[in-house]
């Protein structure tokens, strides 16, 4: 292992005494959480954001994504790899919520199939109907106000204490 870590560290100091540049074959990205994630450089530049990042300043800082969460980068790195295999993308198993978020970050990033797919999903998302609008009720509680009932006279009890 040693021999290794010394002979990438020599072939990375030669490359810089003949003026070329050391490549890397992988990024660091992080979440606005601090997670951080290891890319391939070929598969971030399939968002057009990324790839200017890393034509212009390299590869030797991670790149901060301060308005990505680590669960969505996760998420959009994980399609980022089916998009770099040429595959298909099925975004219809993950719910809403994610959907927005993934459809977010790839208009953020310029990940222009990863944004279009994911609209797509959510428009074609049935809408909420009447019956399910009434599982959720709205306004408060009446527990709420006997709680409040509770409260002062748990107040008045201490008072006069």
């Amino acid at each position: 292992m040693k021999k290794i870590i010394y002979w990438l560290c020599a072939l990375s100091w030669s490359a810089s005494l003949l003026g070329m540049e050391p490549v890397l074959d992988f990024v660091l990205l992080t979440s606005s959480d601090g997670q951080k994630y290891k890319v391939k450089v070929t598969t971030a530049k399939q968002s057009y954001v990324l790839k200017l990042i890393i034509e212009g300043s390299g590869l030797d800082d991670p790149i901060s994504l301060d308005d990505i969460n680590s669960r969505t980068l996760f998420q959009v790195i994980k399609y980022l790899k089916i998009m770099a295999k040429q595959k298909p993308l099925d975004l219809g198993q993950l719910p809403p919520a994610d959907l927005l978020a993934i459809a977010q970050a790839a208009d953020l990033l310029e990940i222009e199939p990863l944004r279009v797919s994911a609209v797509e999903v959510l428009n074609a998302a049935p809408q909420s109907t009447k019956k399910d609008s009434k599982k959720f009720p709205r306004g408060p509680r009446k527990q709420s106000h006997s709680l409040s009932k509770i409260f002062r006279k748990d107040n008045e009890n201490s008072d006069n204490e």
